[in-house]
């Protein structure tokens, strides 16, 4: 919480959550991390006792091939991310997660007040693709992957 309301006083709506060496990068907010690099890789952290399995980030690994874009899982160093997103070599970043499915982050800003714009800072293709398509198998515009849909009867 102490975090959440630091993060406000500096205009955040979310807070990048790190290990506890502040080393690699673990959540955003309550959503898994990605972030998107020039040459159009979706990179989402490796999965750990302390990175949630998220069902979006599953699922947007099982529908690369659909999204037209490779989907990696690693570790991210945080320094590296940062170096990414001042160089441009990294051009949308974000959460992913069951309500708000994509989220994408125009900037970051630091303890000390600094800021870091990612891309142009407006929300970026590869995250309008996700949202979209995402969004659209769920509300059952577009034919789910085998096995994602069970129907449930109705009980009275």
């Amino acid at each position: 919480m102490r975090v959440a309301q630091k993060a406000a006083k500096f205009g955040a709506k979310q807070v990048l959550y790190t290990d506890v060496n502040n080393k690699t990068i673990e959540e955003a907010g309550s959503m898994n991390h990605y972030h998107v690099t020039k040459d159009n890789k979706i990179i989402i952290p490796s999965f750990t006792d302390t990175i949630l399995k998220s069902i979006t980030s599953l699922s947007i690994i099982e529908l690369s091939s659909v999204l037209g874009y490779e989907v990696k899982q690693e570790i991210i160093y945080l320094d590296e991310f940062i170096e990414g997103v001042k160089d441009g070599s990294i051009i949308e970043a974000g959460g992913l997660g069951t309500a708000a499915v994509v989220s994408p982050v125009g900037s970051y800003v630091f303890d000390d007040g600094k800021e870091i714009i990612v891309g142009d800072g407006k929300i970026g293709t590869v995250s309008k693709k996700m949202y979209n398509l995402i969004s659209s198998i769920q509300r059952g515009e577009l034919k789910a992957p085998e096995g994602w849909v069970s129907k449930v009867e109705r009980v009275i």
